[in-house]
């Protein structure tokens, strides 16, 4: 526990977040899906974790062979609304990590602000014709719900070894580690309607070599959350083709 003396503070913050979690598991709030495969990349504390790299080494990816967008809420920006990231635009009006994408790739894929996400998906969909989105830091963002959710952790930090805010830097009070895990298996206490459960380590992960260890850390939820370190297999035609058919 990082800040232990706001321990008390926690307890309300996870209350919080559980009746929220609750709410949309009961379906009292709802989640919209869509037909084009949507791809949700996010984490579960504040600060970095790879997502911005992450949403690059994707989209990048994925645009050599789809019609792919980004889609960011715009943290920072002075504007409101829905908004296409283009030659006209600065960090002032869309927010820095979306600019920052935009210097770098230009017009190889569509980039969109816009704080309404279930909004902004629908918008950037149509009217771009895309074959798949990505979502930057969507992971809480239960209204929107992802064909899959790829969920990333500080491998120097993991998320099961700290604590929800304020008194750690967990945004989910849902979370909780496996027991004797010791890092090698990842696990989120499975919600039903497309929350996460990385699969329990198997006695026999304890014996396999480095990589493969890493590439065990796999997901059993039905919405597909993968709790990324070390993957590789989606670097070809074939392979962006099967994670759309995962997505989808």
């Amino acid at each position: 526990m990082k800040r232990w003396y706001l321990y008390p503070f926690s307890l309300g913050y996870h209350l919080g977040t559980s009746i929220r979690n609750r709410m949309y598991d009961w379906g009292l709030f709802s989640s919209s899906k869509f037909k084009t495969p949507i791809i949700g990349v996010g984490n579960l504390s504040v600060g970095g974790s790879g997502k911005s790299p992450m949403v690059m080494y994707l989209a990048e990816h994925l645009s050599k062979y789809y019609r792919t967008g980004v889609l960011s809420r715009g943290y920072g920006r002075i504007t409101k609304g829905y908004g296409i990231v283009n030659y006209d635009s600065n960090y002032k009006l869309v927010g820095d990590e979306p600019m920052q994408l935009f210097e770098r790739f230009r017009n190889r894929f569509v980039i969109a602000v816009c704080e309404d996400r279930v909004f902004g998906a629908k918008k950037i969909i149509e009217d771009m014709d895309l074959e798949v989105l990505l979502l930057d830091d969507s992971y809480q963002h239960r209204a929107i719900k992802p064909g899959m959710n790829l969920l990333l952790t500080d491998y120097n930090d993991p998320y099961f070894k700290d604590f929800i805010l304020p008194a750690g830097d967990l945004r989910d009070g849902d979370v909780a580690p496996v027991p004797g895990s010791h890092g090698l298996g990842l696990d989120l206490r499975r919600r039903s309607r497309g929350s996460a459960a990385c699969r329990r380590p198997r006695a026999s992960d304890a014996s396999l070599p480095r990589r493969r260890r890493d590439d065990a850390v796999r997901t059993g939820r039905p919405g597909r959350t993968w709790c990324v370190r070390r993957r590789r297999r989606y670097c070809t035609r074939r392979g962006a083709g099967d994670l759309l058919g995962r997505a989808g």
